[in-house]
């Protein structure tokens, strides 16, 4: 497996699809990893080069002990580009991933040629902090099973839950099969980063094409907090996606991928 090491950190990552082009750099959210993309690579990989790598505390990347913040992260993103000898790239952020991006964006703005913000946010409100801050002490007292069972409907519709049981008990499973799981300090470590992450007094500084996405029914990242992102980002264009939930890229995958793949169409003519 490809490793690089950044700032002392040793980072996984890896290549699909094409080799050359734009990459495509698949930024994943809180608790998750590379492998949680199969879902999107599938639709982009024939078409797109796609950059996956693993953020600090999750699969095969380093978990320090220390304080993490999405502006640390976006560095130790900006620091693989270098490794890997990339100049400019389309960064496409889901929940965390996103804000990640947009810290990336606003460090590097001459290397990011596109933004994708998908259930993501600009800053918390008090509701958002009290559903993180009660993901944190769900973790603490119940294992990795029970976790997911009482986080999960956070990320799926009712109507998911009700016609495709076995499609969310599945995601369920294969988080519980997974043979590099998180450390419990290492998702607290992140969970601190999302609480903490606020860019609203920067946002106008975005000067690339920008999409932000939201499921309607999302009652993580809200559509009010969507709204508040795009319209502090210059030009930024906002898509709501009707009935589906957090974890939509998920969920639809179909329609979350024909919404980045025209979204990239698009920003490359620009």
């Amino acid at each position: 497996m490809p490793f690089a090491t950044v700032g002392g950190l040793k980072m996984h990552y890896e290549w699909h699809g094409r080799e050359t082009g734009t990459p495509v750099v698949l930024i994943m959210g809180l608790g998750g990893d590379s492998t949680a993309w199969g879902l999107q690579l599938a639709a982009l990989a024939p078409i797109r080069r796609c950059l996956l790598f693993d953020n600090r505390g999750v699969g095969r990347t380093d978990a320090p002990d220390a304080p993490y913040s999405t502006g640390q992260m976006a560095g130790d993103l900006l620091g693989l580009l270098d490794a890997l000898d990339v100049r400019r790239a389309h960064l496409l952020g889901v929940s965390m991933g996103g804000a990640i991006a947009q810290e990336a964006a606003l460090a590097a703005a001459d290397r990011v040629a596109s933004l994708q913000l998908h259930c993501t946010w600009a800053g918390p409100d008090p509701y958002f902090r009290a559903v993180v801050q009660g993901f944190k002490m769900t973790r603490l007292q119940l294992g990795r099973e029970g976790f997911l069972r009482a986080v999960f409907p956070w990320m799926f519709t009712p109507q998911c839950y009700a016609e495709r049981f076995e499609f969310v008990e599945s995601m369920i499973q294969y988080a519980l099969a997974h043979p590099h799981p998180q450390p419990l300090h290492a998702y607290l470590r992140q969970t601190e980063a999302v609480l903490a992450h606020d860019v609203r007094a920067r946002l106008e500084q975005v000067c690339c094409p920008t999409l932000v996405t939201v499921g309607s029914e999302d009652i993580l990242t809200r559509p009010a907090l969507a709204q508040e992102l795009a319209a502090l980002i210059p030009g930024a264009r906002l898509e709501v996606i009707p009935t589906v939930g957090h974890g939509y890229f998920w969920e639809t995958p179909e329609a979350f991928n024909a919404a980045c793949l025209a979204f990239l169409a698009d920003a490359e003519r620009e």
